[in-house]
This record gives C-alpha cells, sequence and structure tokens, in this order.
C-alpha cells in the first residue's frame, strides 16, 4: 500500500522541488503521465490549464507558477513521489549534483 510519510520527509522533498525548478522544466518529459497521478490533488480549473498548455517545458512552468504555491507542500512531495516513479533516474542525477 501506500506509506505515509512523515512532515520531514515530506518537507525535504518539496525543497528538492523547490531547489531543482530550472532542471526539472528542463528535463521533465513525460509530463502528462505525472499530471494524471496529481490530478487528485489540483483544482480542476488549474488542472486543464496545464494540460492545455502548448509544451511540456510550458506544463511543468504552470505548475510551479499555478499549482505549487496554492498546493504547497503536500502537492510538491507527491510531485516529486510520481518523479520517483516516473523519472527516476533524473530524479538520482539531481540528488547527486
Amino acid at each position: 500500500g501506500l506509506k505515509t510519510l512523515g512532515p520531514e520527509q515530506k518537507y525535504r522533498n518539496a525543497a528538492f522541488v523547490d531547489e531543482h525548478r530550472a532542471d526539472l522544466i528542463d528535463k521533465v518529459t513525460l509530463v502528462d503521465p505525472i499530471l494524471d497521478k496529481l490530478s487528485p490533488l489540483v483544482h480542476p480549473e488549474a488542472y486543464a490549464k496545464v494540460r492545455a498548455a502548448a509544451t511540456r517545458h510550458e506544463k511543468v512552468r504552470l505548475l510551479y507558477d499555478y499549482v505549487f504555491p496554492s498546493g504547497g507542500t503536500v502537492v510538491k512531495s507527491r510531485f516529486f513521489e510520481i518523479l520517483n516513479e516516473i523519472h527516476p533516474h533524473l530524479v538520482q542525477q539531481l540528488k547527486d549534483s
């Protein structure tokens, strides 16, 4: 089942997402599957706005500008978990950098 993360881990995950904004906008390629998994936590209007963006870069940028500020640590932490599932090598690469 889903393991529940403690607040410290959620905070660390969110900090990773904040810290690597530029790289994630640049390098996350599978944005739609990430959005699908994130959608239960995202307001439908915001979700539609992100999905409608023309490029993957724009989608990730909209997540940062539009979804994360209101969603806060919870949404950022979930984004990190999904990223770790879908782009494990990218997460590892950024952790090591």
